[in-house]
């Protein structure tokens, strides 16, 4: 984490705020700025309606409810999520996995076809990968305690299993792709659980607990969308 480090993250930044101060929005932006000027009540009917559900609209919302409807509020939703995702890279990432894994994910990040495109499209994919990304890390915490478990990491170990629930449910109302990827981790989660079950099985049980109920005020919305789009909600073929 030397100033070339820095400097080239910055670098990336700056590459995509200069990106932020325009007012074009393709079609499915254009929704989110429609979603973006209801009511909350009309906004999670709408988005209920539609194939999404309401968590990256609720903070464009806020965003737009504090600054205004400016072009460059919109974009600047989708880019904060990368930037928080730089900061992880820079400390939480280095710090566990080594200065070539952070660089690495920063250039994945930044770089891909997909990271120039969505990471300031009015749109909620970015929101979605930090949650996943959150979620995966405070797994990852999880199994390392549980293979090193002593009664001095109990705290520690309930700690991570909170924020695990909180950005995996975060995920979960922010895209039903990231709703999948997230309900993965939690069969992982099992593991621990039969490996170690006397000390870790009650953490694991509290966890699918909490998270059944909290997403249980939008089940019947995800039961309602796959039932209304199952004939073409999976892409059958590479798009053009």
């Amino acid at each position: 984490r030397d100033f070339t480090t820095l400097f080239v993250r910055l670098v990336l930044f700056v590459l995509f705020f200069v990106r932020l101060f325009d007012r074009h929005y393709w079609g499915v932006e254009g929704f989110t700025v429609l979603l973006s000027r209801m009511s909350v009540a009309e906004m999670i009917r709408e988005t209920g309606a539609d194939v999404h559900p309401p968590l990256y609209y609720l903070i464009v919302q806020i965003f737009t409810g504090m600054f205004g409807e400016a072009g460059w509020v919109y974009h600047l939703v989708s880019l904060l999520p990368y930037a928080v995702m730089l900061v992880l890279a820079l400390t939480w990432m280095w710090k566990r996995f080594g200065g070539q894994v952070s660089v690495l994910f920063a250039t994945f990040a930044s770089l891909l076809t997909t990271s120039i495109t969505y990471n300031v499209e009015v749109r909620m994919y970015t929101w979605g990968a930090l949650f996943v990304l959150l979620s995966f890390l405070m797994l990852r915490e999880i199994l390392v305690m549980a293979e090193n478990f002593d009664e001095t990491g109990r705290t520690s170990a309930g700690k991570y299993y909170g924020y695990f629930v909180v950005f995996s449910l975060a995920a979960a109302y922010t895209q039903y792709y990231c709703l999948m990827s997230v309900a993965f981790f939690y069969l992982v989660l099992l593991v621990p659980a039969f490996a170690r079950k006397k000390q870790c099985l009650k953490p694991v049980l509290f966890a699918y607990v909490i998270t059944i109920v909290g997403y249980l005020p939008w089940l019947g919305v995800l039961l309602q969308t796959f039932n209304k789009t199952k004939g073409d909600f999976w892409l059958a073929e590479i798009p053009t």
